[in-house]
């Protein structure tokens, strides 16, 4: 079984797309925190 460029290609933008995702979770968690705590 060979692995095509297209499934690395898939893979990667996988893992990408969930690092983006949970460092954009992240910063809106830590955006959102102080704010909830000056109110």
């Amino acid at each position: 079984m060979t692995i095509t460029g297209r499934e690395i290609e898939q893979k990667s933008r996988q893992t990408s797309f969930g690092t983006f995702t949970r460092m954009t979770a992240i910063f809106v968690f830590f955006m959102d925190f102080p704010a909830q705590g000056m109110k």
